[in-house]
């Protein structure tokens, strides 16, 4: 449960004073290939009742290439869903692995390495005794079809490594609920070490047909859903 202490770590952070407009600049653009371990905390209102949300994801976002892999454990009440995505842009297709069974559907977006032009910065905090610090942007965005609202994104001010995402919104699904998601990035890793892991199509996907997302969300089974609403809130770009 280390990434659920990373996420209330990043939520209680405070916001100092804002730098310069020339420092703000510094971090319009991050890592393109990388490697992380993301905690993630959701919480939901369905028909009135709130719902709480823990997904604990391992996994590698390459932009150059247009490729995630997200391995996931997702925990709500008693119960516990794991799943994998795979996403390839070029080759428009994402990959649902969940329970033994596959769906394969059109190409979730991945997003950019780089903020969007009407982001803004928020200010700069750190961490323990100014040992990390972090600057905050601000911008409302979304991703067609599955989420829109106010996003919050910290970076690393030195090395513009992401640290946290922060999204007030709703959900574009059907039905469209109300949301408030905080992703929190640990064990940070430059460039993707074991590419076969997370990009490789395993052979029950091979023979797969391809499912629009409406279509693949009718089942719960196909895990489409969920996968989708997760993969949409990692990113600090869209």
């Amino acid at each position: 449960m280390k990434n659920f202490a990373a996420v209330c770590l990043i939520l209680l952070a405070a916001v100092n004073a804002p730098r310069s407009a020339e420092a703000q600049k510094r971090c319009e653009c991050g890592p393109e290939r990388f490697e992380a371990r993301i905690g993630q905390l959701n919480g939901l209102v369905y028909n009135g009742t709130a719902i709480a949300q823990l997904n604990n994801i391992e996994g590698a976002i390459d932009f150059t290439q247009g490729r995630t892999g997200l391995e996931i454990h997702s925990y709500q009440m008693n119960y516990v869903t794991k799943l994998k995505i795979i996403t390839d842009v070029k080759g428009n297709y994402t990959y649902t692995i969940m329970g033994g069974a596959c769906t394969k559907t059109p190409a979730m977006s991945i997003g950019s390495a780089c903020l969007p032009k009407e982001a803004s910065f928020a200010g700069t905090y750190y961490f323990g005794d100014r040992e990390l610090y972090l600057d905050s942007f601000s911008y409302y965005g979304g991703e067609k079809g599955t989420i829109e609202g106010n996003y919050s994104v910290s970076v690393a001010q030195d090395s513009c490594v992401p640290v946290s995402v922060t999204i007030y919104g709703k959900t574009l699904q059907e039905p469209s609920l109300p949301i408030v998601s905080n992703s929190g990035y640990t064990e940070f890793r430059y460039g993707i070490r074991d590419p076969e892991r997370w990009f490789d199509v395993p052979d029950i996907c091979k023979k797969v047909a391809l499912k629009g997302v409406k279509e693949a969300s009718r089942n719960d089974k196909s895990g489409v859903k969920l996968a989708s609403l997760i993969h949409s809130l990692i990113k600090p770009t869209h």
